[in-house]
């Protein structure tokens, strides 16, 4: 069975050559979309948008963390070593800084510590799926 998810794992993987291409398209995603006027979204009442809100801050960053922790793993140099610390720092400074993008520079948008707190929630979750795929492709 550990071998399957390896072999499945790897070959999904292979989609890409580069693997920071993925981290990085979906880091410039991220910031193209949280510097969007608010105006450019579909409308919901309040309650409700500030759960979906809260929830795609921790989608996308729970994507990027995996995708960045994919890139550092698969180096052939000492970043390999360490690829769910570098990615999480990377990611973390990453989403408070496209907080104080938000807050310094767009004009329809403002910076959230709440958003930053949905950007580490899913970061953390990430990290706890990123430790248990890496363990699983260690032992097999």
């Amino acid at each position: 069975m550990q071998q399957n998810i390896k072999k499945s794992l790897e070959n999904n993987l292979k989609l890409f050559k580069f693997p920071f291409l993925p981290g990085i398209v979906w880091a410039i995603m991220i910031l193209v979309l949280m510097t969007m006027s608010g105006n450019s979204f579909p409308k919901f009442d309040l309650i409700n948008i500030l759960s979906l809100d809260k929830f795609v801050h921790a989608f996308v960053f729970f994507i990027l963390q995996l995708l960045l922790c994919y890139g550092f793993y698969k180096q052939k140099n000492k970043l390999k070593r360490f690829p769910i610390l570098i990615s999480s720092i990377i990611t973390f400074t990453y989403g408070i800084g496209t907080e104080i993008v938000q807050a310094v520079f767009s004009l329809n948008r403002k910076g959230d510590y709440l958003d930053v707190i949905a950007n580490s929630i899913g970061i953390i979750i990430a990290i706890l799926l990123c430790k248990f795929l890496l363990k699983k492709l260690e032992t097999s």
